[in-house]
């Protein structure tokens, strides 16, 4: 299964005279979640998606600086990124954000198991693997718990502030079944074929699922933060951002997301730029309106039912 990063939205009619419906994933999520996961006004976002054209293959110039070589390293740059940074499971390989924002050495380690045994492990009293403004990331691995190797399944657990954000972000191996465990927030799915699967507020107590190549966003609500524990159907799930510092976006060429965009490399600035300094959980932006003790919720015991 594929999808596209860039493309207009389009609709055309297969052979067995069914709608087949192609275009950027991005197209799937809302205008105002775009801009808050990315930080940017949502006018930024609207011409991003308005700019495109094309669906599925997009044109560049004759006069196009891009070169074979040069969509070469494209491709090498992605998959070294999707490797290397966008694994989920090595946020806790040195990835994490100290409580100050700042790139830097995770307290846990996610790959070395710790103490707990084959069978039993202590999510919720174990060091977080990320943590940051925006909230903490704990991680549940085949390394940690040597038994899901054999169950083929992970897990994790969030704890997102108010107005926090996960995501744009898509798993390519697992599926994940999202359960809320206390607060409320916001959740929207893209389907591969840019289509909007789900825009759902969601509560304590209920389930999602997110199946495997549908990218997803989470986001907290402004009054009350938002956790969630998560069963993934892979015991060392992969994911891939599309913001924070481990987005793909900000490893690929100006020249190939300007013309593959459309758009100018003033705007194409404000996305690769933006949230350089986080990792995973995106902080609420200060200019997007007063926060509530901005310590208050991140220092408080943030207890589960695990």
């Amino acid at each position: 299964m594929h999808f596209h990063l860039a493309g207009s939205s389009s609709t055309s009619t297969a052979a067995a005279g069914h709608q087949k419906y192609t275009g950027s994933i991005l197209h799937g999520f809302s205008r105002d979640l775009l801009a808050k996961a990315w930080d940017v006004d949502v006018s930024h976002v609207e011409r991003l998606l308005q700019s495109q054209q094309g669906s599925a293959i997009v044109e560049l110039p004759s006069r196009s600086a891009i070169s074979p070589a040069t969509c070469h390293t494209v491709v090498n740059q992605a998959a070294l990124t999707w490797t290397t940074t966008s694994t989920i499971s090595q946020l806790a390989m040195g990835l994490g954000d100290d409580v100050n924002g700042e790139q830097g050495p995770s307290s846990a380690f996610g790959l070395l198991p710790l103490p707990g045994g084959e069978h039993v492990y202590k999510l919720d009293r174990s060091s977080a693997d990320v943590a940051n403004k925006g909230g903490k990331l704990w991680l549940l691995n085949e390394h940690r718990m040597p038994a899901l190797r054999q169950l083929g399944m992970g897990a994790y657990r969030l704890f997102l502030r108010p107005g926090a954000v996960v995501g744009p972000a898509w798993s390519v191996n697992a599926h994940h079944i999202v359960y809320i465990i206390r607060g409320k927030g916001r959740v929207q799915i893209a389907g591969p074929d840019g289509r909007n699967e789900l825009d759902a507020e969601v509560r304590a107590g209920q389930v999602v699922a997110i199946p495997r190549f549908f990218a997803a966003l989470k986001v907290a609500s402004e009054e009350e933060p938002l956790e969630i524990i998560s069963v993934t159907s892979s015991s060392m799930p992969l994911s891939s951002f599309l913001s924070g510092s481990t987005s793909l976006l900000k490893n690929m060429p100006l020249d190939v997301v300007t013309h593959a965009f459309n758009i100018d490399s003033e705007l194409e600035e404000k996305f690769r730029e933006k949230r350089r300094e986080v990792t995973a959980i995106l902080p609420q932006s200060q200019s997007s309106g007063s926060q509530k003790d901005s310590w208050t919720w991140f220092l408080s015991d943030s207890s589960s039912l695990l």
